[in-house]
């Protein structure tokens, strides 16, 4: 119904909002050299797509005399974890075994993107779901308040320009934001009477498995969805199956790869 006559003019301009938000959007960062997380998870995505195990030894440090290992990490004094490049954590200076200083959902997220999309495509993932964001924003302005609701909700992405940024880089936070926020609009869509659909339990879920700090917003706002979008018992533990496949991705990496917020006690390896 939305392609009537009178709501052409509105599409019309939603299409064009899009396709502006594209080109601030689709211009990434490729941070390298900045030292912080968004570099980290880059270089990280790069080294594995080159070939690096999300486990193993790493050859540089193996080869150096035991002696001279400690002024080849990034803190010698040890105050830290260990670790050459932020990408990869050492376990100890004797083994030189590595696994991933963070959790490398989002670096395998953009290897995998940059496998289906032609080209140099793995620095477009986050702008990609940015871009995914916005046209959640403008469909819910649309829905809720017509042309003056697309213009409204361009208006407050557009006027903070922290937004744009973080949507340009490596940043798990972006993701973890992006996917929180399509889960509480996809709720906020659908009529009083009906259920919340499945896909916002999943992605306020899948937000965990990029950043688990965001159960602080995460487990509340599920809970609300799940007690104020009724239905019956049985629709109430199929949400909460598809919430914990959502969280499926953090507990493996959790289990197998790394515990970057020290969840277990034990070590993973």
């Amino acid at each position: 119904k939305f392609w009537r006559t009178e709501n052409r003019l509105q599409i019309a301009v939603m299409f064009i909002l899009v396709i502006l938000f594209g080109f601030l959007l689709f211009r990434p960062h490729e941070h390298s050299f900045q030292g912080l997380d968004a570099s980290a998870y880059r270089l990280m995505a790069k080294a594995i797509q080159q070939g690096r195990s999300l486990a193993g030894k790493d050859k540089a440090l193996e080869e150096m005399q035991s002696s001279l290992r400690k002024w080849m990490i990034l803190d010698p004094s040890g105050t830290e974890r260990i670790t050459r490049d932020r990408s990869f954590e050492i376990n100890s200076l004797e083994s030189a075994f590595t696994k991933p200083f963070f959790y490398p959902f989002l670096p395998l997220c953009m290897i995998g993107f940059d496998s289906l999309i032609p080209g140099d495509a793995i620095d477009y993932l986050v702008p990609a779901f940015g871009l995914l964001f916005v046209i959640c924003c403008l469909w819910f302005g649309l829905a809720r308040g017509g042309l003056p609701g697309i213009f409204l909700g361009s208006a407050l992405i557009a006027g903070l320009p922290i937004t744009i940024w973080f949507f340009r880089g490596c940043f798990v936070e972006t993701m973890a934001s992006i996917l929180t926020a399509a889960g509480v609009i996809m709720w906020l869509i659908v009529k009083p009477d009906q259920r919340c659909p499945g896909s916002s339990f999943f992605a306020l879920a899948l937000a965990m498995s990029f950043h688990p700090v965001m159960i602080i917003l995460v487990i509340p706002l599920a809970a609300a969805m799940l007690i104020l979008c009724g239905g019956t018992f049985r629709y109430k533990i199929m949400m909460l199956f598809v919430f914990a496949m959502g969280l499926l991705p953090v507990i493996l990496q959790t289990l197998f790869v790394a515990d970057p917020y020290h969840i277990l006690v034990r070590e993973t390896f």
